[in-house]
Parts: C-alpha cells; sequence; structure tokens
C-alpha cells in the first residue's frame, strides 16, 4: 500500500517536472487552443457553403429573370416582324389594285371590308363606302382575281354586298375558249353551281368561267370560277360545281366598278 503511494507521489512528481519544463520551453498549455482550429474550420465550411447555396440561388434567380425578359423581347420582336409582314402583304395588294385600274376604265373606287366575313363563305359583307362616295345599288364588286359579288344595300357611308358563294347570287357567264353560255349560282358554302349546260357539251376540269355580260348587270370578261367536278345530273343538264376565282375568306379589299360604260 506504501509503494503505490510512494508509485503515485513519484508519477505525479515526475508529471509536475516534466509540465514545468513543457511550459519553460513552449509557453503555457492551452486546452481550448488545440480545440479552436477544426471549430474553425467547421464554421468556415459552414459560412462557405451558405454562401455557395445563396450564390447559386442568386444566379438561377438572376437567369430566370434574364430568361423571361429574352422571352418578352423574342415575343415583341415576333409580333413586329408580323405587323411587317401584314403592311408588306398590304402594299403588295394595294400595288395590285393600283396597277389594275390602270387597265380597267370602269373603276369607281377601292373599299376595305369592315364586317367579318360570314360562315360557310356565303352571306353578306359590309364594305367602307357608301353613297357619298357614289356607291349605287347593283354596282359591280370584284378583286383583281375575279368576281366578287355586288352591292345591295347602300347606306352613306357603308354598303352592303351580297356573295357570290350565296344561293340567292346568280350571274351570266360563259366557258371561256368556248361558245357555251350558262348561269352561276351561290350553293350556300364554298362553292358555287354552273347551271344549263346541256348534258351534248363537253366540260374539263380547270375551265375557266368568265362574265358573259348578257344579265345586264356585270360587264364582259370578269372571270368568276374555275369548273371543279362534272356530273350528269338528273335531267336535260350537267350537275357542275365551280371553284370561285376569288378566295372569299380571305377577302380585305374590294373594288367597285360601274356595271355600264
Amino acid at each position: 500500500m506504501l509503494t503505490r503511494r510512494l508509485l503515485l507521489i513519484f508519477f505525479l512528481t515526475l508529471s509536475s517536472i516534466l509540465l514545468m519544463i513543457y511550459q519553460s520551453t513552449h509557453g503555457p498549455i492551452r486546452l481550448l487552443s488545440s480545440l479552436e482550429t477544426p471549430i474553425f474550420l467547421l464554421r468556415k465550411g459552414i459560412v462557405q457553403g451558405f454562401d455557395t447555396l445563396s450564390t447559386y440561388f442568386q444566379d438561377k434567380k438572376d437567369l430566370t429573370m434574364e430568361m423571361d425578359r429574352l422571352k418578352q423581347t423574342v415575343q415583341e420582336l415576333q409580333s413586329r416582324l408580323q405587323s411587317l409582314e401584314e403592311l408588306e402583304e398590304e402594299n403588295a395588294r394595294l400595288r395590285e389594285l393600283l396597277n389594275f385600274s390602270k387597265r380597267q376604265k370602269r373603276i369607281i373606287t377601292f373599299a376595305r371590308v369592315v364586317s367579318p366575313l360570314p360562315d360557310r363563305y356565303s352571306g353578306i359583307i359590309i364594305i367602307n363606302r357608301g353613297g357619298t362616295d357614289g356607291i349605287t345599288k347593283d354596282m359591280v364588286v370584284t378583286t383583281v382575281d375575279g368576281l366578287v359579288g355586288k352591292v345591295i344595300e347602300v347606306k352613306p357611308k357603308y354598303s352592303k354586298v351580297l356573295l357570290i358563294t350565296d344561293v340567292n347570287f346568280s350571274v351570266s357567264v360563259k366557258v371561256k375558249g368556248t361558245g357555251l353560255n350558262g348561269v352561276v349560282s351561290g350553293r350556300g358554302d364554298s362553292l358555287c353551281l354552273l347551271k344549263y349546260i346541256s348534258k351534248d357539251e363537253t366540260l374539263q376540269k380547270g375551265q375557266l368561267l368568265v362574265t358573259s355580260g348578257m344579265d345586264g348587270i356585270f360587264p364582259e370578261g370578269i372571270p368568276v370560277g374555275y369548273i371543279k367536278d362534272v356530273y350528269e345530273g338528273d335531267n336535260l343538264f350537267h350537275l357542275v360545281t365551280v371553284k370561285p376565282a376569288v378566295n372569299i375568306a380571305r377577302i380585305k379589299e374590294v373594288i367597285l366598278m360601274r356595271n355600264k360604260g
């Protein structure tokens, strides 16, 4: 028992001596300083990680905002491009109308379609010219491509036009290049019908029909449409469908012409 105590006293004394020697050469021992470096590194890593995440999310937010701005810019440019294309198309149409007017002495004026086009290509359209512009009832309405219809009602500032595809419309025509005469009527959709051509006569798809002038309303020679299909029919005449020369669904400007002179 005494030996153990002597050994303990010896080790304590030795430890004290060694500690004193260490402190005399290295300075006092600081326990917290030994933990300072790993704690500092840990804190530094956490801060750097937080900064990295903050930078990532900020960059992502900035990128999203930039993408939104670019999308808006693209939409604006597309809208401007579409407007320019529409303006170019309108200028081309107006040039065609001007060139056409130089070849036609019957032209009274030009007009713009101001009402929506009717469903299924049949019915009535409204134009922005009326009595104060010299428009009269039964005046011929065309484009550079062909016959559109005729004026059926005139107001001071606008007029109503009956389209060739309407079931109430009819015009005397002839098959160009032949002596065949008939009547084209609307059938209430995108096509017309050619009537009163005998089954003894030969018709072919694609033949052009023009106004004959025999009805006293439409001057001779205006394109009306093209023969689309020819059927036997149930009586003495062919049953013929006609595709109008004018794309009724895309009419924007029209030409108004005198019936005579």
